[in-house]
């Protein structure tokens, strides 16, 4: 088992429905290879992770790294892990918009600013921080919802 964490820019013609495009693939894909991950999205920027088997995260990477609605891909962690951490999530892709005015007031303290824009970090223990806290308040939210 192992899990990857990459930052990505989207190409400057991409919206949300490029993003609902990519998950919707995504989702048929990762439940054929047993792939699991989160998507944040924040502006253009993309932040993922991706948890399964070395050969099959691998693979999708390089076709994440040839699609030409990512730009400026930067790998931040490709690691062997003992146990999932996103396994509910075939994928989903959350956007600041998704979430509460609380919470994006949160997370905004904890991206930086640089150039006057708000970015991921390169740090992939910051990163992956980052989207398990996500999930969480996603999760959270949703059995909220349900109940």
């Amino acid at each position: 088992m192992h899990q990857l964490i990459y930052k990505s820019v989207l190409h400057p013609k991409s919206n949300r429905a490029t993003i609902t495009s990519i998950v919707e693939k995504a989702q048929c894909y990762n439940a054929t290879k047993e792939i699991t991950g989160i998507m944040l999205v924040l502006n253009n920027q993309i932040l993922q992770v991706l948890e399964g088997k070395y050969s099959h995260i691998n693979e999708l990477f390089t076709k994440i790294q040839n699609d030409t609605r990512h730009t400026k891909i930067q790998l931040l962690k490709f690691d062997p892990i003992k146990q999932r951490y996103f396994g509910e999530w075939q994928m989903q892709a959350v956007t600041f918009d998704d979430l509460s005015s609380g919470i994006q007031e949160t997370l905004h303290l904890l991206i930086p600013t640089s150039n006057d824009q708000q970015e991921f970090p390169d740090d992939d223990n910051k990163a992956g921080a980052l989207l398990t806290l996500i999930a969480a308040v996603t999760s959270n939210s949703r059995s909220k919802t349900s109940n």
